[in-house]
């Protein structure tokens, strides 16, 4: 694996973009940000072929893809080993090929979804109740996701604050909220945009508001935003109920996906020792 330059940029964004459900973070990251943001760096491999493997570090954690010979790990084995990801995602293929080279961390699968560009764009239900969230409202937002037993295992209060906060002062996200009772009951988020797309996620509600409709409220919310804004909406899902509802709501699987969450010490050591 290659350093990235701000040279091979260009020829490695035109790779991403031809196959861009299954590298929306890693080109999104790259679009946006460039080689300039302290917190990412990236690496990119080639052959005879052409480009093949492109790596991404972003607060930590790793996007990869590749368009071939996926069982080819060698060199993403090494960069992973040296700097320790807590998280790694990338196209299902990827993942399948590490996961059993990989011991120290669990695997989960799922599907990226895309939702009709022609969705309604006029306002909607409970639209007058939701706000743009600023960076006050950030750590509130994070402590609200981190409680999430299905979405904060993967953060840290304070290092998703940060990355909100990132993503705020760039333009590569927003947030939006719904308050109740002098705190947010619901929130949803834009993770990474740019002109061909947007991806939604950090959809969460408080436990109190669970009965409410405010999942669905900010959900719809987001497709009247991409609809305006003439973007493709993409989001990432694992949960089989979540995916059996959003397929009713006019949303194609658009690529497999995989990630691999590196194991609390203890268990990686368990896992070592029975093997």
């Amino acid at each position: 694996m290659k350093r990235m330059t701000r040279e091979d940029l260009p020829r490695v964004l035109d790779y991403l973009r031809k196959d861009l459900p299954r590298c929306l973070y890693l080109y999104a990251d790259l679009w946006v940000y460039g080689l300039d943001n302290p917190h990412m760096a990236a690496w990119f491999q080639e052959d005879g072929a052409g480009l093949g493997k492109v790596a991404m570090e972003y607060h930590g954690s790793f996007q990869l893809y590749g368009d071939r010979d996926f069982e080819d790990t060698g060199e993403l084995l090494e960069l992973i080993r040296r700097r320790q990801p807590p998280g790694i995602s990338a196209r299902r293929e990827i993942i399948e090929a590490l996961a059993p080279r990989l011991p120290d961390y669990t695997a989960e699968y799922g599907v990226v979804l895309r939702r009709d560009r022609d969705y309604a764009s006029q306002p909607g239900e409970g639209e007058a109740e939701i706000r743009q969230a600023g960076e006050e409202d950030v750590p509130e937002i994070a402590a609200l996701i981190c409680a999430d037993p299905e979405m904060g295992e993967q953060y840290t209060p304070g290092g998703l604050a940060e990355q909100l906060r990132e993503r705020m002062r760039t333009g590569m996200g927003r947030s939006f909220v719904i308050r109740r009772d002098g705190r947010i009951a619901a929130h949803v988020a834009t993770f990474a945009e740019c002109p061909e797309f947007l991806i939604s996620s950090g959809l969460v509600v408080h436990p109190d508001y669970r009965d409410s409709l405010y999942f669905y409220w900010l959900d719809h919310w987001v497709a009247r935003l991409a609809a305006r804004e003439g973007k493709d909406q993409y989001g990432m899902v694992t949960d089989p109920r979540l995916l059996r509802a959003f397929r009713r709501d006019r949303r194609q699987v658009a690529a497999e996906y995989g990630k691999l969450s590196r194991k609390p010490p203890e268990a990686g050591r368990e896992n070592q020792g029975g093997n």
